[in-house]
């Protein structure tokens, strides 16, 4: 009996060894797609800038799925169609730019549908890790400050 529960105890200790190093390469490549982007949102910041809008808080997170999130802030003029289409051409290589360019177009033809409300600014909160997503708050008048980044 002792030595089968010693049989299964180094069987336990193998599959959690597997299971460790599984968890290691997926962090790493984790860790090296972050990076790549990352290095795509770099390069954004000239292109994010010329439409209007700035960089206003960044957070990083760290552990098995590290990723940054940044808030950018500007003006609903920021939020030109015609634009950000100019500013997409040629940059398709650039993941996270065309992204944020392709949804701030969706989010301009809602805006452009919604003219009564009066918004005067944008708030994009940006997550650049596994998946990427983008959240983009239209600010009315009443409402000049955005909303902080959840913790």
């Amino acid at each position: 009996m002792l030595e089968k529960m010693k049989g299964m105890s180094e069987k336990l200790k193998e599959a959690t060894n597997d299971i460790v190093e599984t968890a290691a390469g997926a962090a790493e490549a984790a860790v090296d797609k972050v990076n790549h982007l990352l290095g795509d949102f770099n390069k954004a910041i000239p292109i994010i800038r010329a439409l209007g809008l700035s960089v206003i808080d960044v957070r990083i997170t760290t552990g098995l799925l590290p990723g940054v999130r940044a808030k950018l802030t500007g003006s609903v003029e920021a939020l030109d169609g015609d634009k950000l289409k100019e500013q997409l051409t040629g940059k398709e290589q650039n993941k996270i730019l065309t992204s944020i360019l392709q949804s701030l177009q969706t989010v301009a033809l809602f805006k452009d549908q919604l003219s009564e409300i009066g918004f005067k600014g944008v708030v994009i909160d940006l997550t650049i890790g596994i998946p990427p997503q983008m959240e983009v708050e239209l600010l009315t008048e009443g409402r000049a400050e955005p909303s902080p980044l959840p913790s």
